[in-house]
C-alpha cells in the first residue's frame, strides 16, 4: 500500500477585513471590533440561516493511525484511502456558529502499513461515528471543528497472534484545507486513545462534504468566517424605498413576515434545444413574503413566480405551444448571494431538490421539441433597480443569469433569464431591499 503524504499545512483563509466592511457602510466606524463567527458556506454562498442541508462526500486522502502494543518496539500502523462521510450542516441563527449534526462515515480502503507480523490484516472498511459538533475558530482562526468519535476493528494475524479488537476514541480539531469543502484533522491537534495500547497513539485524517442535492462545485460545503459587530448590519427589507435616502422608506419590523400579494412579473428565457435557439416570453404575478430576521443580518424572502401567460417565440414558425400557457414555480427561498456587496443580490433556489418549474410543449416542429421540460438550478434577482430610485421594482439581470455558464438550466441545457418584477403588499406598499 502506498504511503500518502500528510496534508497538514494546507489552509484556506476566509476572512474579511474590517476596513472593507467600513468602506461599504455596513457598520459604523464607531462600533466595537467585529466578532468572527465560523459559518458554513455552500459553494461561494453563505448557507442561509435556519436552512439545514444534508451533506455527504469522499475525502481526498483518508486516515493515518499509529499505535504501540505488547511492548515498546511492537508498532502498528494503519492507513485508509478515504473517509466516506455524511451529516447535516446548518447555520442556525445570525451571530451563532454553524453546526454539524449526526456525522458518521466509513473509512474505506484500509490496510496495515506496519505490524509485528507482516501478514496481519484489518477490514477494508471500518465504520466511524462522530458526535454532533459546532464550528469554532478557537484553535484555527479561519474556522474549524472539533470531531469526537469512535471506531472499532479487529486485526487478524497468522497463527493466532494479535487477535485483538481495537477500540479507538478520537478527539480531533480540524480546519478548512486548500481544497474547498475539505477539512483536515492533523496529528498536531488530534488526540486518540487505542484500547490495549500505549498512550502514544497518533491519528490524522480528513473529511469532505458536499450538498446531497447539488453534485457540482457549487455544492461543496466549506467553512467561512462571518464578521459581525455589536450593532446589526446587512441588507434589509423596506416599504416605500431603499436605505440610501432617495425615497421615503419604512423598515419592515424584524421577525414579522410581510406578505407580497399584488406583485407582477415578466421574464424571457432562452436556451438551445436540439440545436435550435428557443425563446420563451412570460408575464404574470408574484406572491410570497419577505422578512428581516430578529437580531440582525440580511433579510430573507420566499417567493412564488406565477407566469400565467407564456409563449414560445423562437424557433420562429415551430408551432410550439406551452400546455396550459403557464409556467409556475414553487415557493422559492431568495437569499442574499454576497452579504458584503453594496447592492443586494438575491439567489432564488428550490428549498429541496433542483427543480424550479416544469412545463410541456406540444405541436412543435421538429417533433423532438415536444415533451416535458424541467427548469432547474437557480436564478438571481436584484430586489431594487439601480440604487432604489423606483421602489418596489426588482430586476432579473441577464448579466447574472447568462445562457452560458449561468446557474439556470432548461431540459439540461444552459438557459438565460431576464426580466422585471414589482413587489407590492395588499395595501399597496411597495417592497424594496436596501
Amino acid at each position: 500500500m502506498t504511503i500518502k503524504p500528510r496534508s497538514a499545512g494546507r489552509q484556506l483563509l476566509i476572512a474579511v477585513p474590517l476596513a472593507l466592511i467600513l468602506s461599504l457602510g455596513l457598520i459604523s466606524s464607531a462600533s466595537a471590533a467585529p466578532q468572527k463567527i465560523p459559518i458554513w458556506r455552500n459553494g461561494t454562498d453563505q448557507l442561509a440561516y435556519g436552512k439545514a442541508i444534508s451533506a455527504s462526500g469522499e475525502s481526498v486522502w483518508g486516515l493515518n493511525l499509529h499505535w504501540t502494543s505488547g511492548g515498546p518496539t511492537l508498532h502498528f500502523g494503519m492507513q485508509c484511502e478515504t473517509l466516506s462521510a455524511s451529516g447535516v450542516v446548518e447555520n442556525s441563527a445570525y451571530g451563532k456558529p454553524g453546526t454539524l449534526s449526526n456525522p458518521k462515515g466509513t473509512f474505506k480502503g484500509c490496510a496495515l502499513t506496519e505490524s509485528p507480523t507482516k501478514e496481519c490484516t484489518v477490514p477494508k472498511e471500518i465504520p466511524v461515528t462522530f458526535q454532533t459538533t459546532t464550528l469554532s475558530n478557537a484553535v484555527y482562526s479561519q474556522g474549524g471543528m472539533n470531531l469526537k468519535g469512535n471506531l472499532e476493528f479487529k486485526t487478524t494475524c497468522p497463527e493466532g497472534y494479535w487477535p485483538y479488537t481495537w477500540k479507538v476514541s478520537i478527539d480531533a480539531q480540524g480546519y478548512e484545507s486548500g481544497f474547498v469543502g475539505e477539512q483536515i484533522f492533523p496529528e498536531e491537534t488530534s488526540k486518540v486513545t487505542v484500547s490495549n495500547a500505549y498512550p502514544d497513539a497518533t491519528i490524522e485524517f480528513d473529511m469532505g462534504l458536499q450538498s446531497a442535492t447539488l453534485k457540482n462545485e457549487e455544492g461543496r460545503i466549506s467553512i467561512g468566517i462571518h464578521e459581525i459587530a455589536e450593532i446589526t448590519y446587512g441588507h434589509h427589507w423596506y416599504t416605500g424605498g431603499a436605505r440610501y435616502g432617495e425615497a421615503p422608506k419604512t423598515l419592515v419590523p424584524a421577525g414579522t413576515p410581510l406578505a407580497i400579494t399584488k406583485g407582477s412579473a415578466s421574464a424571457t428565457f432562452e436556451s438551445t434545444q436540439v440545436g435550435l435557439l428557443m425563446k420563451i416570453n412570460c408575464s404574470g404575478s408574484v406572491e410570497g413574503s419577505v422578512e428581516n430576521p430578529v437580531g440582525g443580518g440580511d433579510g430573507t424572502s420566499n417567493i412564488t413566480y406565477n407566469f400565467s401567460s407564456c409563449a414560445v417565440v423562437l424557433p420562429a414558425g415551430s408551432g410550439c405551444t406551452i400546455e396550459g400557457g403557464a409556467i409556475k414555480t414553487g415557493a422559492l427561498p431568495g437569499l442574499i448571494s454576497d452579504p458584503l456587496a453594496e447592492r443586494p443580490l438575491l439567489k432564488f433556489s428550490p428549498s429541496s431538490g433542483t427543480v424550479i418549474a416544469t412545463f410541456n410543449l406540444t405541436g412543435c416542429t421538429p417533433a423532438e421539441l415536444n415533451g416535458l421540460y424541467k427548469m432547474t438550478g437557480s436564478f438571481y434577482v436584484y430586489p431594487q433597480l439601480n440604487s432604489g430610485l423606483l421602489p418596489g421594482s426588482w430586476s432579473i439581470p441577464i448579466s447574472k443569469n447568462p445562457k452560458s455558464g449561468g446557474p439556470l438550466r432548461i431540459r439540461n441545457q444552459g438557459a438565460s433569464a431576464s426580466g422585471e418584477v414589482t413587489a407590492e403588499t395588499s395595501s399597496g406598499l411597495l417592497v424594496t431591499m436596501g
